[in-house]
Formats: structure tokens, C-alpha cells, sequence
């Protein structure tokens, strides 16, 4: 399934809950932008993009490799073995991906800078904690 061609109306925070609601928009937000660079990566290369298009395509990247994980139903054509992920990890997962590709914005204030580091460290423990 691709998120950007997804029209399910299930995709609501009243469904969802904000946190699951919220990162999967954000997952939408990165894919649509990478698509929207591919262009531009086709004709003149990764060096001539920004450095913060450097990073949408890296965070993009992750993302595609992380959403094609072995699902049990793909068994039979891949030969790999499913894998079953609680939802919260998925959800989890994908904000720890989030913080990991993307380094701290020199430009946001020291508290903010200081706020943002204890919530990476927070999902970086819950994380380890789900790998362990």
C-alpha cells in the first residue's frame, strides 16, 4: 500500500488517537515531499539540493525501507519470514526515525533545543526498551 495514494477515511485522530493520527501524517508529509524532489534528483543529482532537501530524502529513504518490513502475508512471494509489530512500537518507531535522521535546528531557542532533546531521549529509551 502506498500512503500517498491512500484515500481511507479512516486516517482521522478521532479514530486513530493524535499520536498514531500525527505521525502518519508526517510520514505522508516527508513521502509527497521526496516525490515532489525526484525530479530535480533525476537531472541534476543529490548535490545540488539543500541541505534540508538532503535530509527529506534521507528521512524518505528510511521511511520506504522501514514501511517495506517482512509482513506475513508477503511470505509466500519473498521467502522471509513475517514479523509482527505491535501498533505503539510501529507508531513509536516512526517518531524515534523522525528524530534520528533529522539533527536539532541550530536556528530554535536553547529551551526549545533542550525540550526536544529530552523527548528523543524519552522515545530513544522506549525504543531500546521495545528492542531488548
Amino acid at each position: 500500500m502506498d500512503p500517498l495514494d491512500s484515500t481511507s477515511r479512516m486516517l482521522s485522530p478521532h479514530i486513530l488517537g493524535e499520536e498514531h493520527y500525527n505521525t502518519a501524517r508526517g510520514v505522508q508529509k516527508v513521502l509527497q515531499n521526496y516525490k515532489n524532489l525526484q525530479d530535480i534528483i533525476a537531472i541534476l543529482g543529490m548535490d545540488e539540493l539543500s541541505e534540508d532537501d538532503k535530509l527529506t530524502v534521507a528521512r524518505a529513504r528510511k521511511i520506504q525501507r522501514f514501511l517495506s518490513q517482512p509482513f506475513h502475508v508477503a511470505e509466500v512471494f519473498t521467502g522471509a519470514p513475517g514479523k509482527y509489530v505491535e501498533l505503539k512500537e510501529g507508531v513509536q518507531s516512526f517518531q524515534v526515525l523522525f528524530l534520528l535522521v533529522v539533527p536539532f535546528s541550530l536556528t530554535i531557542s536553547f529551551d526549545m533545543w533542550i525540550h526536544e532533546l529530552t523527548t528523543w531521549l524519552c522515545l530513544l529509551d522506549i525504543y531500546i526498551a521495545f528492542a531488548i
